[in-house]
């Protein structure tokens, strides 16, 4: 599923990449009325596939579902899992608060996740790439600015909606600067 209004991009990414890596053909419903739309695949081969690489049918929290041990191998499938993760389940913000009357604005990024498990390997993750994550209610937080910054240069997005909102809460702001 993805927002009408800003992530048709993203959506038209993932049908492409689908299409290459499997050779199906991709949907695209959308659901004006929510906002939504989706992406729908129709395979009972694929389903098969993704079975026997460990994946479960039904309630991913309750059958404790999470990522498969090969993501935690190396440094580039751990920076590509997370890329993914957060273009589908997380947002870049922009957290403000005033003191004496001065405005503060820091960008902050935050990865929701339901299930427990999967919360928790987030997290691993990004400690794998040497970040220092912190956890509140279901959601993984990177609150530093310099992690921000060097969080979109090692791992990116391939979402333009998180691209351009991080370009617009960053400016001119580079990693360097803040070393």
């Amino acid at each position: 599923s993805f927002n009408l209004k800003t992530e048709q991009t993203y959506a038209n990414y993932l049908a492409q990449l689908t299409t290459l890596l499997f050779h199906l053909e991709v949907k695209k419903r959308e659901r004006p009325k929510y906002g939504a739309g989706d992406l729908v695949i129709n395979s009972c081969e694929l389903v098969r596939f993704l079975l026997s690489q460990g994946m479960a049918k039904g309630n991913k929290i309750k059958h404790q579902a999470g990522l498969p041990a090969w993501v935690f191998k190396s440094m580039d499938t751990a920076r590509g899992s997370l890329r993914g993760l957060f273009d589908s389940d997380g947002c870049i913000y922009r957290h403000s608060y005033a003191v004496n009357g001065i405005l503060y604005q820091y960008p902050k990024i935050a990865f929701t996740a339901y299930s427990p498990k999967i919360r928790g390997q987030i997290f691993q993750l990004l400690e794998l790439l040497k970040f220092c994550p912190k956890e509140y209610g279901n959601r993984i937080h990177l609150y530093s600015q310099y992690e921000v910054l060097r969080y979109f240069e090692e791992c990116g997005t391939h979402n333009d909606w998180h691209h351009n909102r991080f370009e617009k809460f960053c400016g001119d702001l580079r990693l360097e600067e803040l070393m």
